[in-house]
């Protein structure tokens, strides 16, 4: 039985609880702006903001599940920061445009 090391985990999981999230978060901000530049819509940056607020708690919601694991009485802990960077910096971008999208769409269309 080959045993557990913390940065074995798949790059199928990284793909689909890291980049797929980051790229969706990425392409919603990108076509809001887009929707707000060409006034087809009003604040849709501001409704994006919220979206990709909630992609970055589950990334953090993931990563809190591989971060540590349990295996015949051995703690693992993983150290790995990709996930926290990841959904750090998409928390923080996210919830400024929720809070405040309405005012830099503004001050940055208009």
């Amino acid at each position: 039985m080959k045993e557990y090391h913390p940065a074995d985990e798949k790059s199928k999981d990284i793909i689909f609880h890291l980049w797929i999230p980051v790229i969706l978060a990425v392409i919603i901000l990108t076509v809001s702006l887009l929707i707000d530049y060409y006034k087809i819509a009003g604040y849709w940056t501001q409704r994006a903001g919220s979206i990709v607020t909630v992609i970055g708690v589950y990334i953090a919601y993931y990563e809190s599940k591989v971060y540590t694991k349990y295996i015949n009485d051995t703690l693992y802990i993983n150290p790995e920061l990709q996930y926290k960077i990841a959904s750090f910096i998409i928390v923080i971008i996210g919830t400024i445009l929720w809070g405040y999208g309405d005012i830099i769409i503004d001050q940055i269309f208009n």
